[in-house]
C-alpha cells in the first residue's frame, strides 16, 4: 500500500514538473514540439497495445515515458491556448525568478534555443541587410539598433557590408540599452527588473539584476552618475487622492479615475542594482503649479499627467553654471503631457528652473557648450515638411534662439518618441515615424534652417512606422 502510494506521488509530481517544462518550452518559442510529441504519445500508447504482456520492467518504463510525454503535450497546449488563465500567472513566477542566478539562466533558455541554431541568426542577419539602407559608409560611432523582432549592433565603418552584425535576443527586452557605460557595461530593463551586463560579450549571468520593491514600471530613458542610476518609473493610483489634492484650485484636483499614472524618478545603486529612492514627480511638481495651470484639464491629462519621457543628469560645471544655483548632480527633466522642462535640485528636488511654450509633446533635453538647451520638439512645425523640429533655448534668458525646421525637398517628422543624442558636439536625430538616424550639421551659432540633414542610415519604405524603432549611437560615457 505504502509503495503504491509513493508511486503515485511519483506520477504526480513528475506530471506537474514535465507540464510546467512543456509549457516553458513553448513560452520559448520552440513552436514545432507539439507535433512531435502527439506522434511519439500515439506511437507508445501504440507500442503499449500490442505489447501489454511484456514484462513488467518494460512495461512500467513504457508508462513512466507515457506520463513524461502526457505532461509536456499538457503543458505545452497549456501555453498555447492559455488554459485555467495560467499564462499571466507563470509569467509573474519568471520575473520573480529572474533576479537569482539559477532563475536568470532558466530564463535564457529561449536565447539558447534560439541562437543556438546558427542558421536563424545568418537568416536574421540577411533579413536585417534586406531592410536596411547604408547612407553614409564611412560613419565612425558603432549603432544599436531595435527593431520590433529583432535588436542588433552594427559598426559601419569597420564593416561596410554588415556581414559581423551582432545581433541580440530581443524577446527577453533586457537587450535594449538605455545607458551606455565604461568597461562595455550597459543598463537596461524589462519594466520592473533591471539589469546591467557587458555589451560586448553578453554573457549568460548578468552583473547583477534587480527588482524594484515599489512594483514601479521603468519607461524611457534615464542617466547615471556617481554611482547612481536614475530611471523614470511609473506607479499607479486612483483619483482623487492625498497627491491630486496638492493641486486645490485646479483641473487635477477634480479627477476621478482608477488606475491613473504616478510618475517617478527611481534611484538605483549602479554597483549591485539596490533600489535606493522614489521621487514622486507630480508631489514636486505641484509645489510650482501654478506654472501649469491647465494640468488635469482633459481626461487624457488625469490619467497621464506628466508623463517624463527622460531624465539627465548635469555632469559639468560650465553646464550647471548657466542655471540660477545651478549644482552638478542636478536633474533636468522632460514633462512630455505639460509640455515642459525642468530642472530639479540634486539634493530636495525641488524645480528651479522651468521652460516651456517653445514646442510640444518633447523628448530629449540636451545641454550645449554655448549654454543653450536643444529639445527634441515633436509637434509644432507645420506640413509639407512634416510637424517635428528641431529648437534651441538659452538657459539665462529662456527664449528661443533657434529652431531647424525641414524645408523644401527635407523631411522631418515624429509625432511621437524620437531621440536627440549630442556626441562629440555634433548632433544626431532618430526619427520614429521615418525609421531613420540622421545628422544635422549647422554652420551658424544656434541652430536654424540653414542646418543640412546628413542621412546616416535608415529602413527601407516598406518597414518605416512599424512597431518600435530605436537607433542608439553608443557613446561611453
Amino acid at each position: 500500500m505504502f509503495d503504491k502510494l509513493l508511486l503515485i506521488i511519483f506520477i504526480l509530481s513528475s506530471f506537474i514538473i514535465f507540464s510546467l517544462f512543456g509549457w516553458y518550452i513553448n513560452y520559448s518559442g520552440f513552436q514545432k514540439l507539439e507535433f512531435y510529441l502527439i506522434l511519439i504519445l500515439f506511437s507508445l500508447f501504440f507500442y503499449l497495445g500490442i505489447n501489454f504482456k511484456i514484462n513488467e520492467k518494460k512495461r512500467n518504463i513504457t508508462l513512466l515515458i507515457i506520463v513524461f510525454v502526457s505532461s509536456l503535450t499538457f503543458g505545452y497546449t497549456t501555453y498555447k491556448n492559455n488554459l485555467y488563465n495560467a499564462n499571466e500567472q507563470m509569467k509573474n513566477v519568471l520575473q520573480e525568478l529572474k533576479i537569482t542566478k539559477l532563475g536568470y539562466k532558466l530564463y535564457n533558455l529561449k536565447k539558447k534555443i534560439r541562437n543556438v541554431d546558427k542558421l536563424i541568426i545568418d537568416e536574421t542577419r540577411e533579413k536585417i541587410k534586406k531592410n536596411l539602407i547604408i547612407n553614409d559608409l564611412n560613419f565612425e560611432y558603432p549603432i544599436f539598433i531595435v527593431l520590433s523582432e529583432y535588436s542588433f549592433l552594427i559598426n559601419i565603418k569597420k564593416d561596410k557590408n554588415l556581414d559581423e552584425i551582432k545581433i541580440y535576443d530581443n524577446s527577453q527586452n533586457f537587450s535594449v540599452p538605455i545607458i551606455f557605460q565604461k568597461n562595455n557595461n550597459f543598463i537596461s530593463f524589462d519594466t520592473t527588473l533591471i539589469m546591467k551586463s557587458n555589451f560586448i560579450n553578453q554573457s549568460d549571468e548578468p552583473i547583477w539584476i534587480n527588482k524594484l520593491k515599489n512594483k514601479s514600471a521603468f519607461h524611457h530613458w534615464g542617466d547615471s552618475f556617481n554611482d547612481k542610476i536614475y530611471l523614470p518609473g511609473r506607479l499607479f493610483f486612483d483619483l482623487p487622492n492625498e497627491i491630486s489634492e496638492l493641486f486645490s484650485g485646479l483641473p487635477y484636483a477634480s479627477c476621478k479615475r482608477e488606475n491613473a499614472w504616478n510618475e517617478t524618478i527611481e534611484i538605483i545603486d549602479n554597483n549591485n542594482g539596490e533600489h535606493l529612492e522614489t521621487i514622486e514627480i507630480l508631489k514636486v511638481v505641484a509645489k510650482v503649479k501654478n506654472n501649469f495651470k491647465r494640468i488635469g484639464d482633459t481626461e487624457q491629462e488625469c490619467f497621464d499627467p506628466v508623463h517624463i519621457n527622460d531624465v539627465r543628469i548635469i555632469k559639468k560645471q560650465n553646464h550647471a553654471d548657466n542655471f540660477t544655483n545651478g549644482k552638478i548632480g542636478d536633474l533636468l527633466v522632460s514633462l512630455r503631457e505639460i509640455d515642459a522642462v525642468v530642472l530639479m535640485d540634486k539634493d530636495t528636488y525641488d524645480i528651479k528652473w522651468i521652460t516651456r511654450g517653445n514646442f510640444t509633446r518633447q523628448h530629449s533635453p540636451r545641454i550645449t557648450n554655448k549654454g543653450t538647451i536643444l529639445i527634441f520638439d515633436n509637434q509644432s512645425s507645420l506640413p509639407p515638411n512634416g510637424v517635428s523640429r528641431i529648437v534651441e533655448i538659452d538657459i539665462k534668458t529662456n527664449k528661443l534662439v533657434g529652431f531647424y525646421e525641414a524645408t523644401n525637398d527635407n523631411f522631418f517628422e515624429s509625432e511621437n518618441r524620437g531621440r536627440l543624442q549630442i556626441v562629440d558636439n555634433r548632433i544626431f536625430v532618430q526619427e520614429h515615424n521615418q525609421g531613420r538616424l540622421f545628422e544635422l550639421i549647422c554652420n551658424s551659432q544656434y541652430i536654424s534652417n540653414s542646418c543640412k540633414q546628413k542621412n546616416i542610415i535608415e529602413l527601407k519604405e516598406n518597414n518605416r512606422g512599424k512597431g518600435y524603432y530605436l537607433a542608439d549611437i553608443v557613446k561611453i560615457q
